[in-house]
């Protein structure tokens, strides 16, 4: 059953009960699938000044989902669901006796005020401030 959407830079992730589907590109249909149960680790890293990248581990390898300012918020829900979900698993396998791998929490480089970043954003967009303004308050809230 399919539980939510995220919208990222350049991408989709559905979350389902069992499994998340990525789709990378606006045009593209190329669609990853990735079982909730194989995810290892789930980890958070900004990139540059105003992107992150949200890397999902498997025992096969790993995908890589970049986001932008505004979705950094998203990146965490996202983050946040998958882990509880491993937890979840991982309590489940404990109860029918099955091996348990460690789930690994990733802490984020750093907690963006993404309310404040899209407040400015509309505010640029809107011409009430300008880009000066909206740089200088992106700087402040970064902490550049």
């Amino acid at each position: 059953m399919k539980r939510f959407t995220v919208h990222l830079y350049m991408c989709s992730v559905n979350v389902y009960d069992d499994r998340l589907e990525i789709k990378k590109g606006l045009l593209t249909k190329d669609t990853t699938t990735l079982l909730i149960d194989t995810i290892t680790a789930v980890s958070i890293k900004k990139i540059g000044l105003q992107r992150g990248r949200i890397k999902f581990s498997t025992a096969a390898g790993s995908i890589d989902v970049e986001y932008g300012p505004i979705h950094a918020s998203d990146a965490h829900r996202l983050k946040n669901t998958i882990e509880a979900d491993m937890l979840a698993n991982q309590k489940k396998k404990a109860a029918q006796g099955e091996a348990l791998h460690p789930v690994q929490h990733v802490v984020p480089d750093t907690n963006i005020d993404t309310d404040k970043l899209r407040e400015l954003k509309s505010l640029l967009d809107d011409g009430v401030i300008s880009q000066a303004d909206f740089d200088t308050a992106k700087k402040k809230i970064l902490g550049l």
